[in-house]
């Protein structure tokens, strides 16, 4: 079976069965979290590893589960940015040799043939930002395709921060309400709907993106 869905089915098992039967209440939870996440040397760590993961093409979005609930999304955000140009910059150096017996098919081709088209900052911006696109098919190609490594970091930064900051925000006002067992306020809900129009916005744009590839 593919690991990237085992490590899915895996995590959400592991959220089923802790929603379940609570073997560590919520607050203590969220003081673990704080605890680990506020330690400078444990950022580092989630930096590290994020980074590898999206140097192998492994999920290392996942990572946002493990700072965004328990830390202000002025510290995750940037954490996450340097996981993932960390990682964008590894599979741009490393892509010839880690790309040598993948045959992309599918999206991943079409993306790879429209950065080839259209290898500009803004179009890398929109793959980066946009839900849907994945984020290693990008990372390879820009290192297949060569791009340009000032456009490729600036729009990892751009990209990723204007995502990682709407899902960040979301998380962590989630966790703030649920451990003080408040309902959500306006405020705490708004990045809830940035993010469903986030989505909204990949699916209009992605076919026309791709010239109506799937």
């Amino acid at each position: 079976m593919n690991p990237r869905l085992l490590l899915l089915i895996g995590i959400v098992a592991a959220g089923l069965l802790i929603a379940v039967w609570q073997p560590v209440d919520l607050d203590t939870l969220f003081h673990w979290g704080e605890r680990f996440t506020g330690n400078p040397l444990a950022l580092l760590l989630i930096i590290l590893i994020q980074g590898l993961l999206f140097t192998f093409a492994l999920p290392g979005s996942t990572l946002v589960w493990v700072v965004a609930p328990f830390q202000a999304p002025w510290i995750s955000v940037p954490v996450l940015i340097a996981g993932s140009l960390l990682g964008a910059l590894g599979a741009h150096l490393f892509a010839d040799r880690l790309t040598r017996n993948w045959q992309p098919g599918g999206q991943a081709q079409a993306i790879i043939d429209l950065l080839e088209k259209r290898g500009d900052v803004l179009t890398q911006i929109a793959l980066r930002a946009l839900p849907g696109f994945p984020h290693s098919v990008v990372n390879y190609a820009g290192g297949l395709l060569r791009l340009p490594l000032p456009g490729y970091i600036t729009a990892v930064v751009i990209g990723l921060g204007c995502k990682w900051s709407v899902y960040a925000v979301a998380i962590y006002g989630i966790g703030s309400a649920a451990q003080g067992e408040d309902a959500l306020s306006v405020w705490q809900l708004l990045p809830l709907f940035l993010l469903a129009g986030l989505f909204l916005l990949a699916a209009w744009l992605r076919p026309r993106l791709m010239g109506k590839r799937h």
